[in-house]
């Protein structure tokens, strides 16, 4: 796994600053919220949902919630070999 985090490189200082007044602009543009902080009690909720979503949709599919990541990518190469793509 290769990882360069450039944010804190002087020479990309410009292309830093750029970047975020992009951001900015898109979220006043669009009202992304992703600008204001959460409640910690609506994100913890959002977490447990999207947990039993997940777990559901893994037990729909035949397989553990607990799967690895490679045995999972194994599973999506047979299942996309299986529907001809």
């Amino acid at each position: 796994e290769e990882v360069n985090n450039l944010a804190s490189d002087p020479k990309y200082k410009e292309v830093l600053a750029s970047m975020h007044n992009e951001l900015m602009a898109w979220e006043r543009r669009t009202g992304d919220q992703g600008q204001f902080l959460e409640d910690p009690r609506m994100a913890a909720a959002l977490d447990k949902s999207e947990r039993e979503r997940y777990k559901k949709v893994m037990e729909e599919r035949g397989l553990s919630a607990e799967i690895s990541n490679e045995a999972y990518l194994k599973w999506w190469d047979k299942r996309l070999k299986e529907l001809g793509k």
